[in-house]
């Protein structure tokens, strides 16, 4: 009888730790899968907000890109006549340091914070350039104005161009 009671306990014990031990797995899974799925939210509302930022980013990209072509463009000297030398036109692009300086810097303010560290240089080269000469303009346009007026130029096209690049990418 004792080893009929001894063996009735080691089954129950037995089957209580089977139980015991498939219960366990089974909250272990549930647990698991629950970690799981929320970890996989969390991931794809990561991967979410960095697809927005991206997009936002490319969106003010393209927005600093676009207006610093159309300001450009207001900077070329106009061609008076044909055949229009080089220097005539760099002449022309001195005598309006003032309102290139004022345009860039407006511009910066606006989009300086997109704008690429070599871009950025640039444009402080340019801006830099329009102080320093324009000043020296009184009724003719000294060759040294008209030679910062050529690098402005420059620069800014090379500015153009690196953003035109970037977005391009």
């Amino acid at each position: 009888m004792e080893l009929r009671a001894t063996t009735e306990i080691a089954v129950v014990l037995f089957a209580a730790l089977l139980a015991s031990g498939l219960l366990t797995l089974l909250l272990a899974g549930w647990v698991g899968r629950s970690w799981a799925a929320r970890m996989l939210r969390q991931h794809d509302r990561g991967h979410e907000l960095r697809l927005k930022k991206n997009e936002l980013l490319f969106d003010k990209e393209f927005e600093a890109t676009s207006a610093l072509v159309a300001l450009l463009r207001q900077f070329l000297p106009t061609f008076h006549f044909p055949g229009m030398a080089w220097d005539a036109a760099c002449n022309e692009i001195a005598y309006d340091f003032a309102k290139i300086d004022t345009a860039l810097g407006e511009y910066l303010a606006r989009h300086g914070a997109v704008l690429p560290l070599e871009v950025m240089a640039l444009l402080g080269e340019a801006i830099g350039l329009t102080r320093e000469h324009r000043f020296k303009i009184t009724s003719e346009v000294p060759p040294a104005a008209s030679k910062a007026a050529a690098s402005l130029y420059d620069k800014l096209w090379k500015a153009e161009s690196e953003l035109l690049k970037l977005l391009r990418q």
